[in-house]
């Protein structure tokens, strides 16, 4: 049984939630956060109680939360496995039963780098953003101006058909080259038009 979607978890309570930290550590942590005004996420790294790399899986599995894609309770020992047991979040997910087309073909930042929509220097400024605000992906990407509002939605529809089984990753990967190709000459045409004439 999967979280209805919409459904928000906030990092701290999935963290709780997979007994990474207790009710009162989890307090005193975001007591911490409140004082020095960042995201729980990002002080649990600068504690030593999580790596960044934990940090983006956990923002990840948060994303497949709200996707309505994973239970609390598979959410919650996925979240254990990567940080207890240090497993990348591919394996965690292959341990938790997920299907290999979530563990592999539908992260975010592969089908964008494979269909050609960001460069590699552009997804890791959005992971950093990711980092510093614990904000899913697709929001980082947005806020950094490095796509266009149609174009995050476009991918975010692909991934969310590849993790429901409707379209494999490469056939995503190709639905997105074909809508970069076509909002390019969209734009093409629009600047055209607002060229002026020459008499």
């Amino acid at each position: 049984m999967t979280q209805e979607k919409g459904v928000v978890v906030k990092i701290g309570e999935l963290l709780e939630k997979a007994g990474v930290v207790s009710e009162n550590e989890l307090g005193k942590r975001l007591e911490i956060s409140n004082v020095i005004g960042q995201p729980i996420g990002q002080t649990m790294v600068q504690l030593g109680s999580l790596s960044e790399q934990q940090l983006l899986a956990v923002v990840e599995v948060q994303s497949l939360l709200l996707d309505g894609a994973l239970s609390l309770d598979v959410a919650g020992k996925t979240v254990r496995l990567l940080c207890d047991d240090e497993l990348s979040l591919e394996e965690a997910l292959r341990k938790v039963g997920f299907t290999s087309r979530f563990a592999e073909g539908s992260r975010l930042g592969k089908l964008l780098i494979a269909a050609g929509l960001v460069a590699d220097e552009d997804l890791w400024s959005a992971l950093g953003q990711c980092l510093r605000t614990c904000s899913p992906l697709g929001h980082s990407i947005l806020q950094l101006g490095i796509l266009t509002p149609a174009a995050v939605a476009d991918a975010l529809a692909v991934q969310r058909r590849i993790r429901a089984g409707e379209i494999t990753a490469e056939e995503g990967i190709r639905q997105l080259e074909s809508h970069h190709v076509n909002h390019e000459e969209a734009d093409s045409d629009s600047a055209t038009t607002l060229l002026p004439r020459k008499d």
